[in-house]
């Protein structure tokens, strides 16, 4: 970093650990090392978060295997870093957890060993984007990328004062909160959007979304409730192969909606296709060209024209739930004596039509605000890595002509002993995290 702001330095990661610290690869733990009923936690790739310990792993070793083994302990306040994706390099603080933990070999662990290197100042080094395609760009592998725990110690650090430091964490921190809190409420969009999507179905088979309109309206019939089995017959698709599915127009339907493509229809005509087992089961969709139905779902054989809607219908049976309605002990399964059970509501046609218009439109309308909290999403990613490539550049927090240069740091750390780092590889006694 040729233009890097006054009073920062070039260090390597390994210089930066100091005399008294630790910069090491994991242990090497094998499964017929672990043990479920071990006292010590075996910390492993999926409990490295960006930028946050998941605590997500339930491996352990016993601590007679740990010192078999010769492993390193970890301590609160190490810095782990994934040396496989995904994201290669990620970062997060060890926090510590309620027993003796150990790491396995892909996770690289860095602890520092004086208090002139902010390991949270660190974590978000690595973690900025530049940095992290740095990474990448020598990691290697015949069949997963993994990063050399030698190349990340000799990753170059462009390192702050010690004060600038401390700025930069809270700074970068107190940003990546507001972000957290604003994630937080657009990931719970998905849900609102499907809970207000069903609020305007109950809304429409209450007869409530066109009280205005049927008011205004003359000669309409009155609303009734019937069994499905009064309006519809039922019958399941028919197998066909994968290889099958990949020629000819005619679209594939299953119970998850399009799967391929054949060259034979097995009906010619709209209908209401269900799934029938499984995961699909329960879902409900229109085909409204000739198709064919795959043996996992059932379709309508035919049904009253004159008293139904086929997009009305299909909201009536999304609306009804067939997953919780569905048989089975194991794998669940709707069939045909679930389907004729459904009681439908009835509007005439005239006021089913106007309430399906009304629902596409109310649905249109959830859908752009839905695509709009998407697109935010990915802005609030966006600047996420924007506050991470300027706080290393050195424009997030101002710099400071009375801080003690990053030099002067770097010397001290150095006359500390800075060669020792490369030799302590956490191999030697094994030592108790701290609580």
């Amino acid at each position: 970093m040729s233009d890097m702001p006054h009073g920062w330095e070039n260090a390597t990661v390994l210089q930066l650990a100091g005399q008294a610290g630790l910069v090491t690869d994991g242990d090497w733990i094998e499964s017929k090392d672990q043990d479920l009923a071990g006292d010590v936690r075996l910390v492993q790739l999926g409990d490295i978060g960006d930028g946050a310990f998941r605590n997500r792993s339930e491996r352990f070793v016993t601590s007679a295997t740990a010192a078999r083994l010769n492993c390193t302990y970890l301590q609160p306040g190490d810095l782990l870093i994934a040396r496989m994706p995904d994201p290669l390099g990620r970062a997060c603080i060890f926090p510590g957890v309620d027993r003796p933990a150990i790491t396995a070999v892909d996770v690289f662990v860095w602890r520092a060993g004086n208090s002139d290197i902010v390991p949270r100042w660190l974590m978000h080094f690595i973690n900025s984007p530049d940095r992290r395609a740095a990474i990448a760009s020598e990691a290697g592998g015949t069949t997963r990328n993994r990063i050399a725990g030698g190349r990340l110690k000799q990753l170059t650090v462009p390192t702050p004062p010690l004060a600038e430091q401390h700025r930069i964490v809270s700074k970068i921190d107190g940003l990546l909160a507001k972000s957290k809190r604003a994630r937080d409420h657009v990931n719970h969009v998905p849900r609102l959007v499907e809970l207000y999507k069903k609020s305007v179905v109950d809304f429409a088979l209450r007869g409530d979304l066109t009280r205005t309109w049927r008011a205004n309206s003359s000669g309409l019939s009155k609303w009734k409730t019937l069994p499905a089995a009064e309006l519809f017959r039922w019958a399941s698709g028919k197998n066909l192969t994968s290889k099958a599915m990949r020629q000819g127009a005619i679209p594939v339907l299953g119970g998850n909606g399009i799967n391929g493509y054949h060259d034979t229809a097995l009906v010619h005509f709209p209908t209401v296709v269900i799934g029938r087992v499984g995961a699909q089961c329960g879902n409900v969709h229109l085909s409204e060209t000739p198709a064919w139905i795959t043996d996992n779902a059932i379709y309508a054989s035919s049904f009253s024209k004159k008293n139904i809607n086929l997009k009305y219908a299909v909201l009536v049976f999304r609306h009804a739930d067939l997953n919780v309605r569905a048989g089975g002990s194991g794998q669940p399964y709707v069939n045909q004596t679930i389907l004729n059970e459904v009681a439908v509501v009835l509007p005439p046609v005239e006021e089913q039509d106007e309430l399906v218009r009304r629902v596409e439109k109310a649905f249109a309308w959830i859908d752009r605000l839905a695509s709009e909290t998407t697109s935010a999403r990915k802005l609030i990613d966006h600047l996420d890595r924007a506050i991470l490539s300027k706080a290393f550049r050195g424009e997030l927090v101002p710099q400071d002509p009375n801080d003690e240069p990053a030099s002067v740091l770097l010397e001290r750390i150095n006359a500390e002993g800075m060669g020792a780092a490369a030799t302590r590889r956490g191999r030697g006694r094994p030592r108790l995290a701290v609580s």
